[in-house]
Parts: structure tokens; C-alpha cells; sequence
């Protein structure tokens, strides 16, 4: 016996290139962005080459390693691990501004809730003289 078909979603152009920014703009594999979008595997990369996108993501070789002079390959480890680094970093302030969007519609969730149970009212008039 087979299992139930999974059902994808069809788009239009203009949501074809909107999930294509947001998968390269993302931290997720094409397979992983696909799956969590419900999108057809192998989607993206007919939708990139179709619009003649680059897949930035993709580990493609830079340099081949045969024509590097030691000083050459030294600068690319030090630029690759900068680069791991400042992505550590993206993670963490991406975390950062996830958490402090959360406070803060938590805390305009009270400051409406205290308005509205207790009649004070904690935010400014604005035509206020």
C-alpha cells in the first residue's frame, strides 16, 4: 500500500523569486528550505536556473590548490575562518533581535491588557498640551 502524495504549492513568478531571495538570505540547505516551504524538491534550483540566479550557497571551489603560492593559501584560511566567524556572529544577533522582538510584543501585550482591565493609561496622549 502507498502512502498519501505530499501536496506542494504552486507559485506565480513573482513568488518564485521571493522564495528564491528568502532561501539565500536564509541559513538553511535547499533541501531543508524546500521541505519547511512545502515546496517540490529540486524546485529552487530549476527556479534559479531558469531566472539565471547564482547559488551563493553551494561549496564550489574557488582556486584550484595546485596553482596556490603558500602565502596565497594563508590568506584564504585566514579570510575563510573570518568569514565562520562573522556568521557566528550573524546567529547570534539574529537570536539577539528574535528574543528582544518577542520582549517587546510582550510587553505592548501588557501595557494593552493593563489598559484595558485596570482603565490606566500607561501610554502617552499624544494630544496631550
Amino acid at each position: 500500500m502507498r502512502g498519501k502524495r505530499k501536496e506542494y504549492i504552486q507559485c506565480n513568478e513573482s513568488e518564485q523569486k521571493s522564495y528564491i531571495w528568502e532561501y539565500l538570505s536564509s541559513s538553511d540547505t535547499r533541501r531543508g528550505f524546500e521541505r519547511r516551504n512545502r515546496l517540490s524538491p529540486g524546485c529552487l534550483y530549476r527556479w534559479m536556473e531558469r531566472f539565471q540566479i547564482e547559488d551563493t550557497k553551494v561549496k564550489k571551489p574557488i582556486i584550484d590548490q595546485s596553482l596556490v603560492d603558500l602565502d596565497a593559501a594563508s590568506t584564504i584560511a585566514v579570510l575563510r575562518e573570518e568569514n565562520a566567524r562573522l556568521n557566528d556572529e550573524n546567529r547570534q544577533l539574529q537570536r539577539k533581535l528574535e528574543k528582544e522582538t518577542i520582549l517587546r510584543t510582550a510587553a505592548d501585550l501588557l501595557i494593552e491588557l493593563t489598559e484595558q482591565n485596570y482603565h490606566i493609561p500607561v501610554r502617552k496622549n499624544s494630544d496631550a498640551k
